[in-house]
């Protein structure tokens, strides 16, 4: 049998006239051993010859194997196709330069809309802080409590930001706003941390096209066969070449003054040659998926048949996969880095603006609740205007941006005592009692409780009744925990 390749690296390496390797020759050679096909041999022709040979229903082939890609336009020529051999597609070849990076790469990782947008919202959300927790806790804001109360709370926003510390509020509505923002500084450092990672680990390459979506208006060379593919997703070829012709034109792309843009091929000879050519780099997405084939010609449709049937055993049992990986997947690393164009871009603001949206709705929750106290302290006032006998007593607390607000009012009631006195909207003590608050309340209670049994078992022993142990060892000396 007659087995024609072309060069084709990784997928065929034609050594001399007839020895060759490469993936799809092993693949061949796996095939014809479960086919008991043991007399054939290779010959390496140029790829355009070995295609016109098989056309004319082959002379000089039997069959045509390597980096032959199935097209309809091929089909309708007569030719057959055995069963893919190998799922391709188009690779994008770019001209560029590492980029080392500068003094201020580590602002990268975020646009700089974020970084505004971080900017404006950590000297908002303090006004709106002190805003809420003095309207929330006193009603009002003291004109001297401004500047310092400003000062504070832009201090405790900005430490908030580098997560070095927090708001200091009492107040349900300004905790609401404080809550929406410290999820947004938590996604947004975490995000930060992690798309930084990503650039000081992958090569950053500076080249003008970064991805495919910037092929649109370029100017672009690309193997003929793919034009039409190309132009279905708008991609515009300004020039075209052959299979034999790929070589010189990797050439002439490589030259500094070329006019073009990006180079595009099959993606396993793009990036084969990636890896060997330092001043070429791959672009990490790919256009237009294809399948490849070993190619006959009319008239061999039983040894098609044939073939296809064991490339579908092979690849259920992993062959391809396996011959994938040592023939295909290898890199070389000739160069000193990486060489693929890292697609990791800075985080827009329009990826993020959720976050904002939540710590706006945070902020209208506040202000619902800010709302919902008027109208209780309207009803309140005017409750007290029409039963002037009805005096309460009104706590101000001092909050951390408001040490000038202090207890306005004080009235005393016929009515109600002072535990029932009109309670702050406000958390004095922060979250709860502290553990020495706590600890001392549990103390008295003790204390009382100790005095209560003492003149209980005073009672028994004037009515006579059996000894009972001393309080002092059920409780406690001092009772005190």
């Amino acid at each position: 049998m007659r087995v024609c390749t072309a060069h084709f690296e990784p997928l065929v390496t034609c050594s001399n006239a007839t020895t060759a390797s490469g993936y799809h020759i092993e693949l061949f050679r796996r095939a014809a051993e479960d086919l008991n096909i043991v007399n054939y041999e290779f010959h390496c022709l140029p790829f355009g010859e070995m295609m016109s040979d098989l056309l004319v229903g082959g002379e000089k082939c039997d069959m045509g194997v390597g980096g032959i890609t199935i097209t309809t336009q091929r089909l309708k020529a007569g030719l057959h196709f055995s069963f893919p051999t190998y799922r391709g597609s188009l690779g994008v070849l770019v001209r560029g330069q590492v980029n080392e990076g500068s003094t201020w790469s580590f602002l990268n990782p975020l646009h700089w809309s974020v970084w505004l947008a971080m900017a404006l919202t950590s000297l908002v959300i303090p006004v709106i802080v002190f805003i809420i927790e003095s309207l929330s806790c006193h009603g009002f804001i003291h004109k001297q409590d401004w500047s310092r109360g400003l000062k504070q709370a832009i201090w405790d926003s900005l430490v908030t930001l580098l997560n070095f510390g927090n708001f200091t509020v009492h107040s349900q509505e300004a905790r609401i706003i404080v809550v929406g923002y410290g999820f947004l500084v938590l996604i947004l450092i975490n995000t930060y941390v992690a798309n930084l990672a990503a650039f000081l680990t992958i090569t950053n390459i500076e080249s003008s096209i970064k991805s495919v979506e910037d092929l649109s208006g370029r100017k672009i060379v690309a193997g003929g066969v793919y034009e039409t593919r190309l132009r279905t997703q708008r991609i515009h070829v300004s020039r075209t070449f052959t299979s034999a012709q790929k070589d010189d034109e990797v050439e002439l792309f490589k030259k500094p003054g070329s006019n073009y843009d990006a180079l595009i091929y099959d993606e396993p000879w793009v990036t084969h040659l990636g890896a060997k050519d330092c001043t070429l780099f791959v672009l990490g997405d790919t256009l237009s998926p294809f399948d490849y084939g070993f190619v006959f010609p009319n008239g061999s449709k039983s040894i098609e048949e044939d073939f296809s049937r064991v490339l579908v055993a092979l690849q259920e049992n992993g062959t391809m996969t396996e011959l994938e990986e040592a023939y295909v997947s290898i890199q070389l690393r000739d160069c000193p880095i990486d060489k693929e164009v890292s697609d990791t871009q800075a985080v827009h603001f329009r990826h993020m603006v959720g976050l904002w949206i939540i710590l706006g709705v945070c902020v209208a929750m506040s202000l619902v609740g800010i709302f919902m106290k008027w109208v209780k302290r309207v009803r309140k006032a005017r409750h007290e205007d029409a039963n002037p006998g009805l005096k309460r007593s009104k706590t101000i607390v001092e909050t951390a941006y408001h040490p000038h607000a202090v207890k306005k009012r004080e009235l005393k009631t016929e009515k109600l005592g002072a535990s029932d006195s009109d309670p702050s909207f406000c958390i004095q003590h922060g979250f709860g009692q502290s553990f020495s608050e706590f600890q001392t309340s549990v103390n008295s209670q003790l204390r009382d409780l100790r005095d209560d049994m003492h003149m209980l078992l005073d009672r028994i022993d004037a009515a006579g009744s059996p000894n009972i142990p001393a309080m002092n060892s059920v409780a406690g000396k001092d009772g005190v925990v």
